[in-house]
């Protein structure tokens, strides 16, 4: 299990960079009198600076869930040179 945990975490850091920069862009559309270039741009701002502080924390909490999931009578992760 401990393999999915880079494609599980950039599954979750991208969705939740892009569901921040959507909300964003909703914003930012529905309130106030913004060009288009400031809707996107600043979405696409959001969406940088999001990615940036969660690609390195959520690899360690989606590390800690499955270990957990590990706990409840799994196979535990090898360890050793296999990555």
């Amino acid at each position: 299990m401990s393999r999915n945990v880079p494609l599980i975490s950039a599954v979750v850091y991208t969705v939740i960079a892009a569901a921040a920069a959507l909300t964003f862009l909703a914003v930012t559309t529905f309130t106030g009198d913004y060009d288009t270039t400031a809707r996107f741009g600043g979405a696409a701002w959001v969406f940088l600076l999001s990615m940036i502080v969660l690609m390195p924390t959520v690899p360690g909490v989606v590390r800690r869930l499955l270990g957990s999931a590990n706990d409840q009578g799994e196979e535990p992760a090898p360890h050793g040179g296999e990555r």
